[in-house]
């Protein structure tokens, strides 16, 4: 005999195709996300001080940086520009990179540590730390259970043993495989490492890959993306965190329409579900622990925003 428990699921699972929204587990509880929501921005390489700065001010939702081992001292800090990139960079016209490049290249001046700078952002954006060199997961431990970091932290890396490891030593942080290529089975591989997601270069994510890692409760961040119609693209995909050079640009490019989206759909589903009372019990909470990742971080955001305590 059906259970009254699976004819409310039967009937919210129905209601769920009818507004138009997906399933999907985010960090082991089991939520709703639109279609169209917006995806966090990732500033990309924020190294040093005037990029972490110049990205906060933009309002990009997350901070990523670069994290080797200072060869003098071993602390992990901020890896900045090379100089081959910089002569590239100059080359290219991009003559911006130089001036960022050059105050930390020099000898008296030494790389930010992460310890700073983490206190810095503390409270002003999340923060995704990729590790550049292999066996820096206890030293970032020590880090992230020294310094109270206000926000979400997502360590990303090539090197998937160092990922496990930093998750087993520090539980409440966000780990992102790092891929450059798509993979056969890719979320049958972020299940037996551990990981929370994956961060993959844009050009291999489409809707089979996307539909996949949400099925399975996996993020995907998409790195580096620096055109509106791209970043809209992916956005529609349903990428749950998109990297770029230009926050400000690609948060505006993204803004307005789906916002707009995302408030339809959420009447959608309230006048969906008002009155049906079997339907109602099920959701253990109301409507609004059931909307995901991105909706959550907006709804805080916008908040913050309203109440002037952002930058």
């Amino acid at each position: 005999m059906e259970s009254r428990w699976d004819t409310g699921m039967w009937k919210l699972n129905f209601l769920v195709e009818l507004a138009g929204l997906k399933l999907r587990n985010d960090g082991g509880t089991r939520e709703m996300i639109l279609p169209y929501r917006r995806p966090l921005i990732v500033g990309h390489g924020a190294n040093n001080m005037g990029k972490i700065k110049r990205y906060i001010s933009e309002g990009a939702h997350v901070l990523e940086m670069d994290i080797i081992e200072d060869p003098s001292t071993g602390e992990l800090v901020l890896h900045h520009v090379s100089e081959d990139t910089m002569l590239k960079s100059i080359a290219g016209g991009r003559v911006h990179i130089f001036f960022e490049w050059l105050p930390i290249s020099l000898p008296i001046v030494r790389p930010k540590k992460l310890s700073e700078v983490l206190k810095f952002i503390s409270g002003k954006a999340d923060v995704m730390l990729d590790l550049k060199w292999k066996d820096m997961a206890h030293k970032l431990a020590e880090i992230l259970n020294e310094v109270d970091f206000k926000g979400v932290i997502y360590v990303t890396s090539r090197y998937h043993k160092d990922l496990m490891e930093i998750k087993r030593l520090v539980r409440n942080v966000k780990t992102l495989v790092s891929i450059d290529d798509q993979p056969v089975r890719c979320a049958e591989y972020l299940t037996k490492v551990g990981a929370d997601g994956t961060s993959i270069r844009s050009a291999f994510i489409d809707k089979d890959l996307v539909n996949d890692l949400h099925r399975h409760g996996f993020i995907i961040a998409a790195w580096t993306v620096n055109d509106g119609a791209i970043a809209k693209y992916l956005r529609d995909l349903g990428v749950d965190m998109i990297v770029t050079d230009h926050p400000g640009l690609i948060i505006k490019e993204l803004s307005g329409e789906a916002e707009e989206l995302e408030e339809l759909e959420r009447a959608k589903l309230e006048e969906s579900l008002r009155g049906n009372s079997s339907v109602q019990d099920t959701l253990a909470g109301g409507l609004d622990h059931m909307f995901g990742f991105s909706f959550y971080h907006q709804a805080i955001r916008r908040k913050e925003e309203k109440e002037g305590l952002r930058l």
